[in-house]
């Protein structure tokens, strides 16, 4: 029997009797600690069928990608109770039902035979001490899902957009390892959610794990509630009807299980839309100033720079950027390049001073008057190697390396979501035609200033932002396009009517063009 059927035929039982249930939990089960790079998520789950909303259920999909195994053991309908993933969502903004954790806590331990960088024999569980007569939790990717793409099926209420969608989660991070690459997918599922009938996802986005709890090891671990956050899962341009099943799907580099129809091109799109996003400054200590690189030019080679540092006894190699010679001073509305186009794939500028500066692929972007500080930072796991600083005037040096810029696009947006206005197509249209041949884009989104709700501005910020790159990219722009998510923070006023706050609810694009 294949691993597939015999989660169903578990899962199936669950809902059987207690008797059938005791039955199924005393198969022997083991779970893998790590995923083949270390790295590992859990997920919360609710076996209580009685509590959980009508209508949704926790969702594998079988080997073909488009055939789902639900939780239910049989198609769905508007009042199936069953198994699923703890999570909430919004449409249009209205809370929808939401699941709450009702499951035994795993204390985990790790088996001892590992077939292929998985556990020998797999299951929905971990051996554990505790009692009850619920299904166990948390339930990982590599644990229950080592050959199938998960998720979770939904049923909404209302119609409108998908404005939140979040699932409790907890990140097993062993020291020095990088987190894998986590997309969702969403996807409008048939009359009873058995299958997807189309060939290509409604959506699919980068997962920010930056709120998820870490561990370094998960051994002799008895999970508790406090081990889990919210991760939110930022869905842009999505629409759910009420009374449709909807089922959203994780994939990505790393994540084990055949993949759902016609995800590859969609986590592409995605991956190229969040490679060079930054949705909030970073903080550090150490700076150096601009100056002290221009003596360093004769030096360092016009090439990417391998030095080393000790760790204990041991000499790693560590690339490092080539930085270029900045000026003094820089003036508003001018880029100027702070490595070489080659470093790009290993390396992000990261702005501690978004207000000030902004990186935009392998440039700096002086936006406004007073200090610049930039960090240059590993694309693959966010380490900052450098932090400099820099002087932004009204104006200053101009010529050589330094490329002056056109005042930034504005594209306005309605109050509380990411819709343009009616004069945002026009705006897109004419900052496409610019950006065709350039050799950066940024894109910065902003909010009004009233509400005091931060995440939500920053969400919306973000959607803001991805909206307008998304409607940039459709308008034939193939240039990096970098975004950042500043919120309220950049206001341009701080009147409370609406039409004063319509002048905040937007996002900016600024582009660097070709030189000469």
């Amino acid at each position: 029997m294949s691993r597939v059927s015999t989660v169903r035929n578990i899962l199936v039982s669950l809902i059987v009797g207690s008797s059938a249930l005791t039955m199924a939990w005393n198969q022997p089960v083991s779970a893998s600690e790590t995923g083949p790079s270390g790295f590992n998520i859990g997920f919360d789950f609710s076996w209580n069928d009685a509590a959980n909303p009508a209508g949704y259920s926790a969702s594998f999909l079988e080997t073909d990608g488009v055939t789902t195994n639900n939780c239910a053991g049989t198609g769905l309908t508007a009042s199936t109770r069953t198994c699923n993933f703890v999570f909430d969502y919004k449409v249009a903004g209205a809370t929808q039902a939401s699941v709450k954790h009702a499951g035994r806590w795993i204390t985990w331990s790790n088996p001892t035979t590992y077939v292929g960088g998985k556990p020998a024999t797999s299951g929905c569980s971990s051996p554990t001490a505790d009692s009850g007569t619920l299904g166990k939790a948390p339930l990982t990717l590599f644990d229950c899902f080592n050959t199938n793409s998960f998720g979770q099926v939904i049923y909404p209420a209302v119609s409108g957009a998908l404005t939140e969608f979040r699932m409790s989660a907890t990140c097993l991070v062993p020291s020095g390892t990088t987190p894998m690459e986590l997309y969702a997918l969403i996807y409008e599922l048939n009359a009873d959610a058995t299958r997807i009938p189309g060939t290509a996802p409604l959506a699919a986005t980068f997962v920010p794990l930056t709120s998820c709890p870490r561990a370094t090891t998960w051994q002799g671990k008895t999970f508790r509630s406090t081990d889990f956050a919210y991760l939110t899962i930022p869905f842009t341009g999505v629409s759910l009807s009420a009374g449709k099943f909807y089922g959203v799907y994780f994939a990505g580099k790393g994540v084990p299980g055949t993949a759902p129809i016609g995800s590859g091109s969609a986590l592409e799109r995605a991956k190229q839309a969040t490679t060079t996003t930054t949705i909030a400054p970073t903080t550090t200590t150490t700076t150096t100033p601009w100056s002290a690189f221009k003596s360093q030019q004769n030096s360092i080679p016009k090439t990417a720079t391998t030095l080393a540092r000790t760790t204990g006894t041991t000499l790693v190699p560590t690339l490092l950027p080539t930085l270029t010679t900045i000026p003094s001073a820089l003036g508003v509305n001018t880029a100027i390049s702070a490595m070489l186009p080659a470093d790009e794939s290993n390396f992000i500028l990261k702005s501690n001073t978004p207000l000030t500066c902004v990186g935009a692929s392998y440039f700096i972007i002086a936006v406004k008057a007073g200090t610049c500080s930039m960090s240059v930072a590993k694309r693959s796991n966010g380490v900052v190697v450098q932090t400099v600083r820099a002087r932004v005037a009204a104006s200053g040096a101009s010529g050589g390396d330094i490329v002056a810029i056109p005042e930034p696009t504005v594209v306005y947006f309605a109050n509380g979501t990411s819709t343009f206005r009616p004069s945002a197509p026009k705006a897109i249209s004419s900052a496409a035609s610019a950006a065709k041949n350039a050799r950066a884009v940024f894109v910065g989104g902003f909010t009004g200033n009233t509400s005091k709700d931060k995440n939500n501005q920053i969400r919306l910020a973000q959607g803001r932002a991805v909206k307008t790159r998304a409607a940039l990219r459709d308008a034939g722009v193939s240039a990096t396009i970098t975004i950042w998510t500043y919120g309220r923070t950049g206001a341009v006023t701080s009147g409370k009517t609406e039409v004063e706050q319509n002048q905040n609810r937007r996002a900016v694009i600024y582009i660097v063009p070709q030189a000469g």
